[in-house]
C-alpha cells in the first residue's frame, strides 16, 4: 500500500517518503539510494510493533535513513509525502488505517 500526499518541487520532485514494517513489498525500496540520485529528500523508517527487527534491518541498509521507534510518532513527526506500507501479514488493515 503507497499513499502519496503531496509533494514540494515541480521542477524536480522531491519527496519525503517513509515506511512502516519490514516486510511486504516494499515497492519504494528502490528509492533508497546512498549516493542520493534519486529525487528523495528524506527517508523515515519504523516498525509495525510486530517485526520491528527486520524493519531495523532493511532500514539500516542505507544511513540516509531516520529510524523511529514509533509509527504514529514518525507520521506525526517528519510529514512524509509517500508512505509504504509493508506491516506483517495479518496486521496491515490497521496501519493502512492509520495512514
Amino acid at each position: 500500500m503507497i499513499r502519496v500526499s503531496g509533494f514540494r518541487n515541480f521542477g524536480r520532485v522531491l519527496m519525503r517518503i517513509a515506511f512502516i514494517g519490514g516486510l511486504g513489498h516494499n515497492h519504494l525500496y528502490g528509492q533508497i539510494d546512498p549516493a542520493g540520485r534519486f529525487a528523495v529528500d528524506a527517508i523515515a523508517w519504523a516498525g509495525d510493533g510486530y517485526d520491528d527487527e527486520a524493519a531495523k534491518t532493511r532500514a539500516a541498509a542505507c544511513d540516509r535513513v531516520k529510524w523511529f521507534d514509533d509509527a504514529n510518532q514518525m507520521l506525526d513527526t517528519f510529514g512524509p509525502d509517500v508512505v509504504n506500507v509493508g506491516a506483517m501479514y495479518g496486521h496491515m488493515e490497521r496501519w493502512i488505517k492509520g495512514v
